[in-house]
């Protein structure tokens, strides 16, 4: 499933547990085989709420929906109303510098009412949070603010001053009145911007840096304990969100092989140098890496996961590091951390926790919902919604590429969304 904004998950929305996994820190390679109890494994992760399926869906479905316009674009949903860009269209006399400013709007999507309208702004789907957009109002030449614009009843609040040649690229973290978004402006700034009214401060980085995931410290931590994880092509680095300065790094991968795992207290490197092979007491055969503290310290090795094994999807899920081998075998979990779906070696597929089912679908689980009553796979022709028991619900066609949005079923096209799917009435 592809990830229509890439950022980290927010801190608003941690679900910041108390209840450990006791005397628990790794699990060996064939544990989905030696009678692990999945209905009592507790894990603590952090993501966006919108990463989940809507639960609306158990109703049945309803038809695909299009916003009125042949030029629109879908920036974002909340409360059944889409924010509807329909940008300006350039023509032979317009200025070089003359940018995507538009008609913004807010539709209803089930009698595709207007509920708002802003002039003279633009939008994009990576810069929504939630139930709010980041866009970018006023004349591109010579001023526009960022403003903060509750999706649903249009109204909006600036974030900075005037700035020239403003364009928001997207959103990473709202830390009460201060946002962080990716943003150019002044023909000069290109990157991480902190906002509370006016530009607090700004990291002028190279388009080279592919974002920042929020790391939140784990179930225990406070909001000092907050970092921002960021990467680029050779390396990656911490950043103190408070201040934009960097409080680890920039460093760069120590073989070209090299890469990150976030956690909600650390990190860990794989590949080259930063994996080794291991077996398991009972003869299991797998992969170790290492980990590190917020400050690049090594807290040793450990059993290796990639969690885009685990749905929602890798780009929003973090864990503890002391986590992170335990879900070797984990498909899918909910908001508070309960297993809803593991895998093992003696089934081509999965099995549900809620009811011990087998699942054998040729392709992959995309989506749940916060309960894990709605599952969504994809057999590479097809969706199927199935109830958290595992009995189909209905069909869908696949498109070929589709995302969440506020829980709905999105259809992707090369320019933006296409289509929302609604449940339905």
């Amino acid at each position: 499933m592809r990830r229509l904004r890439m950022r980290a998950a927010l801190a608003a929305l941690v679900v910041a547990l108390t209840v450990g996994i006791a005397g628990c820190s790794t699990m060996p390679a064939d544990a989905g085989n030696t009678g692990t109890d999945y209905a009592t494994l507790q894990f603590h992760p952090s993501w966006p709420a919108d990463s989940f399926l809507s639960a609306d869906y158990a109703a049945g479905l309803g038809e695909w929906w299009r916003p009125p316009g042949h030029n629109s674009i879908i920036c974002g949903v909340s409360n059944g109303i889409a924010l509807v860009s329909e940008p300006h269209v350039k023509t032979d006399s317009d200025d070089f510098f003359s940018d995507n400013r538009g008609t913004l709007r807010g539709i209803r999507m089930h009698d595709n009412a207007e509920i708002w309208r802003i002039e003279n702004a633009a939008c994009n789907s990576a810069s929504v949070l939630e139930d709010h957009a980041y866009i970018a109002l006023g004349d591109f030449t010579e001023g526009s603010t960022v403003e903060r614009l509750n999706i649903a009843s249009g109204d909006h609040v600036a974030k900075s001053e005037p700035l020239k040649y403003l364009t928001v690229d997207r959103a990473v973290i709202e830390i009460e009145a201060t946002t962080l978004i990716f943003a150019s402006f002044d023909s000069k700034v290109q990157g991480l911007v902190s906002m509370d009214g006016n530009v607090s401060w700004s990291n002028d980085w190279p388009s080279s840096w592919y974002g920042c995931h929020v790391l939140d410290g784990g179930p225990n931590a406070t909001p000092e304990d907050m970092v921002l994880g960021c990467e680029r092509g050779d390396g990656f680095a911490l950043v103190d969100p408070r201040t934009g300065e960097f409080s680890l790094g920039p460093t760069e991968w120590r073989t070209k092989s090299e890469r990150i795992i976030w956690a909600r207290d650390g990190y860990q490197l794989w590949g080259g140098d930063s994996s080794r092979t291991s077996t398991s007491a009972t003869g299991g055969f797998g992969l170790e890496s290492e980990r590190f503290s917020f400050k690049g310290e090594s807290l040793g090795w450990a059993r290796h996961i990639l969690l885009s094994r685990i749905t929602p999807s890798a780009s929003q899920v973090k864990l503890p590091l002391n986590e992170m081998p335990l879900a070797e075998y984990v498909q899918a979990i909910t908001p508070t951390g309960e297993v809803i779906a593991y895998r093992t070696a003696a089934v081509d597929g999965l099995v549900l926790v809620n009811s011990g089912r087998e699942i054998s679908e040729s392709g992959r689980l995309e989506a749940v919902s916060a309960d894990g009553s709605i599952l969504l796979f994809s057999n590479g022709n097809d969706l199927i919604l199935r109830d958290g028991r595992g009995e189909e619900l209905n069909t869908i066609p696949k498109p070929s590429l589709i995302d969440l949005l506020d829980g709905h079923i999105v259809r992707w096209q090369a320019d933006g969304i296409e289509a929302i799917l609604l449940p339905a009435k």
